[in-house]
């Protein structure tokens, strides 16, 4: 859950294509060999955003990584996530830390590691087919985000767990729980259901503009230069820096 989930201010639009299908050493689910497949494409667990990272450290496989791949493990995270929310929510056990809060917590990994790869590339290492395709993908996290928060079996189960903070020994038990409360709270989770709709729609526009904004920013920081006729005002400036300058000034005649 964390806060993979307000990753959704900067998002996405992109035509769906088929995930790696091709075997590599680096790429293997362990989902393949002990889950059922019947629900499951294959090919999605061979997409290099879905499948285990045998690599240093767990770092992302990036040479393997094409833009095809980013919708259909998004599409299949979020799934995922699904499920496994669920699974909390509607379990008969009554609510405590581990089995609400801590497993909360723990849902949406997939989610999480495939936003941070996403989204870091969109910052970094960005183009126009990554902010087509943000324009997609970020109404779908925004979605996924309010109907977790507006879940109310689940809230539920998260305000029992609340209401005896004071037997958890644990400072940082305590903060986990305060954090996850408020962020329920903070999304609207004691909303009416109009009011819910107002929110869910006022943050699906926010999360458009935000990343419109962003784009904005992003361009005008590209188009942005100062001519300088000659070397006044560029004491203090490098010698590298002044070499870069120059061949981008060249460039642009």
């Amino acid at each position: 859950m964390k806060k993979q989930l307000l990753f959704t201010f900067i998002c996405l639009t992109f035509i769906m294509a088929n995930a790696q299908s091709e075997k590599n050493p680096k790429l293997e689910n362990p989902k393949m060999k002990t889950e059922s497949t019947s629900n499951i494409d294959g090919d999605i667990l061979k997409n290099p955003l879905v499948a285990e990272w045998k690599t240093p450290f767990q770092t992302p496989p990036f040479d393997l990584i094409k833009i095809e791949h980013y919708l259909p493990a998004f599409e299949y995270a979020i799934k995922t996530a699904k499920e496994e929310i669920s699974t909390i929510a509607n379990q008969k056990s009554a609510p405590t830390f581990e089995n609400t809060i801590v497993a909360l917590d723990r849902a949406g990994a997939l989610l999480n590691r495939i936003s941070g790869v996403f989204f870091n590339m969109l910052s970094a290492n960005t183009n126009p087919e990554m902010q087509k395709l943000a324009q997609e993908i970020s109404p779908i996290l925004t979605s996924h985000s309010n109907e977790l928060y507006h879940n109310v079996p689940l809230f539920n189960r998260v305000l029992e767990v609340y209401k005896s903070k004071d037997k958890l020994k644990n400072d940082e038990d305590k903060i986990l729980l305060e954090k996850t409360y408020k962020a329920f709270i903070n999304s609207g989770a004691q909303l009416n259901e109009t009011d819910k709709e107002i929110y869910n729609s006022l943050s699906l526009e926010l999360s458009k503009q935000s990343l419109l904004f962003g784009e904005n920013v992003l361009a005008a920081t590209n188009s942005f230069e100062v001519i300088f006729p000659n070397s006044e005002g560029l004491q203090g400036i490098p010698e590298n820096a002044l070499s870069i300058a120059q061949a981008k000034a060249k460039e642009k005649g």
